[in-house]
C-alpha cells in the first residue's frame, strides 16, 4: 500500500487493542499527530486478558495432551503455565509499545476519557487530568462480557474467559454456559486438561450459523473426550456456593460443579465515553454503527473492532482498525491514499481453537444454497493428511454456479492456518478446478489440504 502523507491533523485513538493499535499505525503512517488514551496498558483487553491468555492455555493444554499421547509424563505446574503466560503479556505489551513510540504515537496508559463535545475530550489519568483537542477520533474501546441477570463473576466459581490470565488450577468438574465461540474453547481446553465438562447451549448446534456438518463432527470429537452436552436447553438459574455451583436447566435439571465459566455473549465498551456529546448513540448492546470506512453517524467520528459488533474477532479488529485510522487521518486534513485500505467481510476468515480446530472463510457450506464439495479424511487413511490436520480433517467447499469458490470450511489440527489459503481462493472467487492445480510443498500441512481439495474434486 502506498501511504500519502498528510497535514498533522490530531487523530485520538480510544483504545489500545488490536483495532486501536493498527488505527493509531496507520493514521501516524499519513502523517497525523496521534495520542492514544488506554485504560490498561498496550494490547488492551486482547493482551491482558482475552486472546492472548486463552490462547496461551489452549496451547498448553494441546502440547501436554499430545505429550501425554507420546508417553511423557502427565501434568505440569500451573505456575509454570501462569509464569510463561505473563512472560508471553509482558513481551506483547512492550513490543506494542516500542512500535507506537517509533511511529510517533503519545501513549496514554491507565487512563479514562469522555468526550466533551466535538473536538474536545477529558482525559483522567493517575499523573492528573487534562483536555484533549482533536481533529478527528477513533473508538476502539472493545467488548465486555454481557452476564445473565443477577449473575457476578468471583474469580473463583462463577468465572469469564478472562479468568483464564489468572486462574492458578482448573476446576475438576465445570459447566460451561455458552456453545459460541468462547463457550467451545474453553470446553475443549477443560477436557484437554482431564476436567469433567458439561456445556450448555440454547441452541441446538454447537457454533450456530456456521458448517452444521463440521460442528456436529466436533462436538462427537468433545463428547469422544467426555464432554456433556445440553443442546437445546436453557440455563434459567444458578446457585453459586462455597463448595461450588449449580446450574438449572430449563425443564429442572440440576448441573452440580466446582465452577461456572459464563460465555452467554458480549456487549459494547462504549458506557461512560460521552458519545451522546458527539451526536451519536450506540444500539442497546452497546455496539456502534459504522460504514465501510469505519465512519459513524458523527462527523469526524470513526469506530473499529468489537465495538462496531459481530464477528468480535481480532482479525476483524486489526483491519478495521487500520481502514478507520486511515481515514481519520483524511478526515483530520490529509488526503485520502491512491489505494486506501479496505476490509470486505466476504474474505475473513474466522477460527475457534478447539481441538480439532474448526474455521471458516466466505459462505457458510450448506446454508447459502450453493453446491456443496467436500474432502473428507475422518477415517485417518491417508498418514499424510491425518499427521498433519489431525485424525479427523475434513474439508467443505460452496461453490457457485459457475463453478468458483465462495465458501470453505474446514475441521481438523492446523485448521486455523489452512483456511488463509482458501480466504484467497474466496477473495478472487477462483475456479475449483484451478485450486485443484495448486501444487505444495511435500511433506507440509499445504499438502494435507491440497489432498482434502483433491479428495472433493
Amino acid at each position: 500500500m502506498s501511504a500519502v502523507r498528510a497535514a498533522r491533523g490530531r487523530v485520538l485513538v480510544v483504545g489500545a487493542g488490536p483495532a486501536g493499535a493498527a488505527a493509531a499505525l496507520a493514521a501516524a503512517a499519513r502523517g497525523a499527530e496521534v495520542t492514544v488514551v488506554e485504560r490498561a496498558f498496550a494490547g488492551g483487553n486482547a493482551v491482558a486478558h482475552s486472546l492472548l491468555p486463552s490462547k496461551v492455555r489452549i496451547a498448553a493444554a494441546r502440547d501436554l495432551a499430545a505429550a501425554a499421547g507420546w508417553g511423557a509424563p502427565a501434568g505440569v505446574a500451573a505456575g509454570g503455565v501462569l509464569a510463561h503466560l505473563r512472560w508471553r503479556r509482558e513481551a506483547a505489551r512492550a513490543a506494542l509499545e516500542a512500535r507506537l513510540a517509533q511511529a510517533g504515537v503519545t501513549l496514554r496508559s491507565g487512563a479514562a476519557l469522555r468526550f466533551e463535545g466535538p473536538g474536545r475530550a477529558h482525559v483522567a489519568a493517575p499523573g492528573g487530568e487534562r483536555e484533549v483537542a482533536f481533529d478527528a477520533a477513533v473508538v476502539a474501546t472493545g467488548s465486555a462480557a454481557r452476564l445473565p441477570a443477577g449473575l457476578r463473576p468471583d474469580g473463583r466459581r462463577v468465572l469469564l474467559s478472562r479468568d483464564l490470565a489468572t486462574l492458578a488450577d482448573l476446576p475438576a468438574r465445570a459447566v460451561v454456559v455458552g456453545a459460541g465461540p468462547t463457550g467451545v474453547e474453553i470446553a475443549s481446553l477443560l477436557s484437554l486438561a482431564g476436567a469433567g465438562v458439561t456445556l450448555v447451549g440454547r441452541g441446538r448446534e454447537l457454533l450456530p450459523g456456521e458448517d452444521a456438518a463440521l460442528t456436529a463432527d466436533l462436538g462427537a470429537s468433545l463428547a469422544a473426550r467426555g464432554v456433556e452436552m445440553r443442546l437445546g436447553r436453557e440455563a434459567q438459574a444458578y446457585e453459586p456456593g462455597e463448595e461450588g455451583v449449580t446450574v438449572v436447566l430449563a425443564g429442572g435439571e440440576r448441573l452440580r460443579a466446582d465452577a461456572l465459566f459464563v460465555a452467554t455473549g458480549r456487549r459494547g465498551e462504549t458506557e461512560g465515553l460521552g458519545l451522546d456529546r458527539l451526536g451519536t448513540a450506540p444500539d442497546g448492546a452497546g455496539y456502534l454503527a459504522v460504514d465501510g470506512r469505519g465512519a459513524t453517524s458523527a462527523p469526524g467520528l470513526f469506530a473499529a473492532g468489537d465495538v462496531t459488533g459481530p464477528p468480535l474477532v481480532a482479525n476483524k479488529a486489526a483491519r478495521q482498525g487500520a481502514v478507520a485510522g486511515a481515514w481519520a487521518a483524511r478526515s483530520a486534513g490529509g488526503r485520502a491514499d491512491p489505494e486506501p485500505p479496505r476490509l470486505d467481510p466476504s474474505t475473513l476468515p474466522v477460527a475457534v481453537f478447539a481441538q480439532p480446530e474448526y474455521a471458516r472463510v466466505g459462505a457458510v457450506p450448506g446454508r447459502e444454497g450453493y453446491e456443496v464439495v467436500e474432502g473428507d479424511d475422518r477415517e485417518g487413511l491417508r498418514p499424510h493428511v491425518s499427521g498433519l490436520l489431525g485424525w479427523s480433517a475434513r474439508l467443505r467447499l460452496a461453490v457457485d454456479g459457475e463453478g468458483r469458490v465462495a465458501g470453505a470450511a474446514l475441521l481438523g489440527d492446523g485448521a486455523a492456518e489452512g483456511i488463509l489459503a482458501l480466504a484467497a481462493a474466496v477473495a478472487w472467487r477462483m475456479p475449483l478446478a484451478r485450486l485443484g492445480d495448486l501444487v505444495p510443498v511435500v511433506p507440509s500441512a499445504g499438502e494435507a489440504l491440497a489432498a482434502l481439495v483433491a479428495d472433493g474434486i
